[in-house]
């Protein structure tokens, strides 16, 4: 799949749970893994939902996942593109196809554990950027 400048490549994946990660999974519920690729600083930007606590990753995909689902990133980020990053998230923000408002289809993912730092390189991104705009997602 080729990216364009300012995209996210999300993509459904086989759950391959790293061992130090398993037990963050809530155990009984269907485990779901998605490779999450950000192309250049300013996807990065517009993904990050600074509204969530913990910090929180917009994705838009036509895979929306159920609310409160834990989910396995798998983060690419722009300063290391050849680093694939394991992130535990829980679903707490959906935007379905249908909507009123026109916009994509989109899950909102609150990180619950980042042992591989990635919620650190986000913020030295995009607080090292100038002001843009950075709410895709609908208020």
């Amino acid at each position: 799949m080729e990216l364009k400048s300012g995209s996210i490549d999300s993509r459904e994946i086989q759950p391959s749970i790293p061992d130090e990660l398993k037990s963050n999974i809530i155990q009984g519920t269907k485990n779901r893994a998605m490779s999450v690729s950000f192309s250049d600083h300013i996807s990065v930007k517009k993904a990050f939902m600074p509204i969530v606590k913990n910090g929180g990753i917009y994705i838009e995909t036509p895979n929306i996942i159920p609310l409160n689902s834990e989910v396995l990133m798998m983060i690419t980020l722009p300063d290391n593109p050849d680093d694939r990053s394991p992130v535990v998230g829980r679903v707490v923000w959906i935007t379905p196809a249908e909507n009123r408002e026109g916009y994509k289809p989109a899950i909102g993912i609150q990180i619950i554990s980042d042992r591989s730092g990635v919620f650190s390189r986000i913020q030295n991104i995009i607080y090292g950027m100038e002001d843009i705009d950075n709410t895709p997602f609908p208020l």
